[in-house]
């Protein structure tokens, strides 16, 4: 699908600008706070492109022709997710002529690397694992993970064993002691006047193909951060407190973390921009969390759309890939978009089908395809439900998805009679 564009124009009072490997998320939380969005990543998604203004696909070159691709945009405020502070040079670049609405490239160091993340565990009373930058005298028996740099979303960990090809750059790896525990992340608003945990999620990490890494990210179900270990929450607090300390450090923040089996917190990864995780926290707070990032920046849309009103109970998404390539012909489109009306009907208008492809792609073996949402009154049934979506949708995929599953089987749970408390 070629560049939905707009003319290059002045830009308007409340237009702003969203890049990202995936811009779907950000952007449309960025509609819904009321801003004008110019997206640039690497779909062009059809979701994407039917709420922005305009929206750039880069399947070359990405992240370094992002500069160009936005120097055709309105001279509006940029926001960034999707891996982007791994780039610093690239956010240079962005921030050369427009606000940067997000942490700036210098100020990454301060949350980036194994001695600034030891610092921020050791202020959270969290573990942080041992990590080396060379594997000289490690066993190779998987005790030890090895891991990119600078990465992002679980791509390119695996475990250090004697099996594992010699790296090809070890300056851009490390070597660190493999921690057993829950994934979790946790999202924070980090403003000046103080820092707000907006949720916390389980991870869903996996294979994005048979043999492939074993640590990449695949989706989440949030959380009821008060069922958390007492440790654990004590040391959220904690770190809370020691993000907002780091100056320059601003906006929603993301951080990894486990969670052992005798309860203790061990700090893996602080992502300084909007997180995939994000959109959960939206469900069950029913806030466009654009809004409070934007206005740690300064900035402020006059109107905004709002949220569909949040569900009680817990969310669940998953990130739907395909082990052969996958032709989107408008006879699967139809068959996901029966699947999405019914479900984002019973889920109260938040749409249940995600990053939808465009008619006429092709899309690789074990890319990924879309994005897909459920909720339940706990968090296990969640699980389940996203379970039974994520079957229904491979059904529909191979063509194989029954005549009366639309309009009997693919109903989510009826509504809960009771509310269920929500995350601060």
């Amino acid at each position: 699908m070629p560049p939905s564009r707009s003319p290059p124009s002045a830009a308007r009072a409340h237009d702003v600008i969203v890049v990202g490997a995936s811009a779907r998320a950000w952007s449309a939380s960025a509609v819904r706070a009321g801003w004008r969005v110019h997206a640039v990543d690497l779909f062009a998604d059809t979701d994407l492109v039917a709420i922005a203004a305009s929206a750039i696909r880069l399947p070359h070159g990405y992240p370094h022709s992002l500069p160009a691709a936005v120097a055709s945009l309105p001279a509006a405020p940029l926001t960034y997710t999707g891996g982007l502070e791994n780039h610093p040079a690239v956010l240079f670049a962005l921030s050369r002529d427009r606000l940067l609405a997000g942490v700036a490239p210098q100020a990454l160091p301060r949350v980036r690397g194994a001695a600034a993340l030891r610092r921020l565990a050791r202020a959270a009373g969290m573990v942080f694992p041992e990590t080396l930058a060379s594997p000289r005298g490690l066993p190779r028996d998987g005790s030890y993970l090895v891991k990119p740099v600078a990465g992002a979303g679980g791509i390119g960990i695996a475990p250090w064993t004697r099996t594992t090809p010699p790296p090809p750059s070890p300056a851009a790896l490390c070597w660190q002691r493999l921690i057993h525990g829950r994934a979790c992340s946790a999202t924070w608003i980090v403003a000046d006047d103080g820092p707000r945990l907006v949720g916390v999620s389980r991870q869903r990490l996996g294979p994005l193909r048979p043999g492939g890494p074993p640590f990449s990210w695949c989706g989440g179900v949030a959380l009821d951060a008060r069922r958390l270990p007492a440790r654990v929450v004590a040391s959220l607090d904690r770190l809370g407190a020691a993000l907002w300390r780091i100056d320059g450090l601003r906006g929603i923040v993301g951080v990894d973390f486990l969670v052992t089996a005798t309860g203790a917190a061990v700090l893996l990864e602080v992502n300084p921009r909007p997180t995939a995780s994000a959109e959960l926290h939206e469900r069950q707070t029913g806030r466009a969390l654009a809004a409070d990032h934007l206005a740690c920046f300064g900035l402020h849309a006059s109107r905004p759309v709002g949220t569909p009103p949040p569900r009680a109970g817990w969310w669940a998404k998953t990130l739907v890939r395909h082990r052969r390539p996958l032709s989107i012909d408008g006879s699967l489109l139809t068959r996901l978009g029966a699947l999405a009306g019914r479900w984002s009907d019973a889920d109260g208008g938040w749409p249940a089908l995600a990053d939808m492809p465009s008619p006429g792609d092709t899309l690789p073996a074990h890319g990924p395809v879309l994005t897909v949402f459920a909720h339940g009154l706990t968090t296990k049934a969640a699980a389940r439900a996203l379970a039974a979506r994520t079957a229904l949708v491979r059904a529909a995929f191979a063509g194989r998805l029954p005549r009366d599953t639309v309009t009997q089987r693919a109903a989510a749970a009826p509504p809960p009679r009771h509310r269920s408390p929500r995350t601060a």
